[in-house]
């Protein structure tokens, strides 16, 4: 993975384990918690870092569960965290970070499966899923949370929501289902079949101009967003932004937003030619940042040379890395 998408042990907050004891009731605290979680699925599962972070905040790791690499174009490395306390049991998945996403994302007309669905994520998610349903088997029997709560961030935002589709599907108790900077996942058909099931337990945040939740686009090939839609308005989450629960709604009524950009597609093939590089001038405009650290810290909040890193990134891509939102919800919960 990048180090766009992995945090220094200090950055991770010890209040996530409070938000964490609500997660069976929606809250921007929750989602924060959710966040954090999606984040922490960046990292390598098996680091101490990551033993580290799970026992501050009070949970237990009951398992990861991956992936062949092959399982999507461009061999992407997919897993899932299972972690488990008192009130849940927690599933998140590991999505991309902004330098990966030009590669999967260029073919922006990808085949829906029979089911109406993405084809590569119903893919990955099939791969995942014998070994997912075991070990939230185990967390289930392990006497503490039974309810489940799934979340994940950009790919791992999809891949969250079809998992917590089968498990709903098999019987399992699905309580929410946090997502942020989710692309759409499969067409109107399934938008309802999942709406039906989920959509009033489903969160679709969404941070300022991030380019994910915008492809694949509304057409020539019918994908729709799923879920209640919460966009970031300067900055900022706010409750009171949350959409209807689509479930009521008829596929003309709920919210598929953002809108799909007709540029966007020479926009990230040009990104994908041309990503950026660590050459002489980002070093200088590092190097200036860096001068201005004590007094004016990077928007994310953050004052280590990776966070200067990301300021350097086109807005779309700026906007989709992890601690936007994190930063965001930060801010609002």
């Amino acid at each position: 993975m990048s180090v766009l998408t992995e945090l220094p042990t200090e950055l991770y907050p010890a209040g996530v384990a409070t938000d964490l004891s609500q997660a069976s009731t929606f809250g921007l605290a929750t989602a924060r918690a959710m966040m954090w979680l999606s984040q922490l699925a960046y990292e390598v599962p098996t680091s101490a870092k990551v033993g580290e972070i799970v026992r501050l905040w009070g949970l237990r790791l009951v398992g990861v569960v991956g992936a062949d690499a092959g399982t999507l174009a461009h061999d992407l490395d997919l897993n899932a965290l299972v972690l488990v306390n008192d009130a849940a049991i927690f599933v998140v998945f590991r999505g991309t970070d902004p330098l990966h996403v030009a590669n999967w994302m260029t073919d922006l007309d990808a085949p829906l499966s029979k089911n109406g669905i993405h084809q590569g994520f119903e893919t990955a998610v099939g791969a995942m899923w014998d070994d997912l349903d075991g070990a939230i088997g185990q967390a289930s029997r392990s006497g503490v949370g039974r309810q489940l709560v799934f979340g994940g961030h950009s790919l791992g935002a999809a891949l969250a929501a079809l998992a917590a589709m089968k498990a709903a599907a098999n019987g399992r108790a699905v309580c929410a289902v946090y997502t942020f900077g989710m692309p759409r996942t499969g067409d109107t058909t399934f938008a309802e079949a999942y709406n039906r099931t989920l959509g009033d337990r489903t969160y679709r945040f969404v941070y300022e101009c991030d380019v994910v939740p915008t492809v694949p686009p509304a057409a020539p090939i019918d994908y729709r967003h799923i879920g209640r839609y919460l966009p970031s308005r300067s900055g900022r989450f706010e409750e009171s932004s949350l959409t209807a629960s689509p479930a009521a709604l008829s596929a003309e009524r709920w919210s598929d937003e953002p809108t799909f950009q007709s540029n966007l597609r020479e926009q990230i093939a040009e990104f994908a030619r041309n990503p950026p590089r660590l050459g002489l001038p980002v070093f200088g405009r590092l190097a200036a940042a860096w001068r201005r650290l004590f007094g004016a810290p990077a928007a994310t909040g953050r004052s280590d040379l990776v966070g200067l890193l990301i300021e350097q990134l086109p807005p779309p891509l700026r906007d989709h890395v992890p601690d936007r939102y994190c930063k965001a919800l930060a801010m609002t919960a």
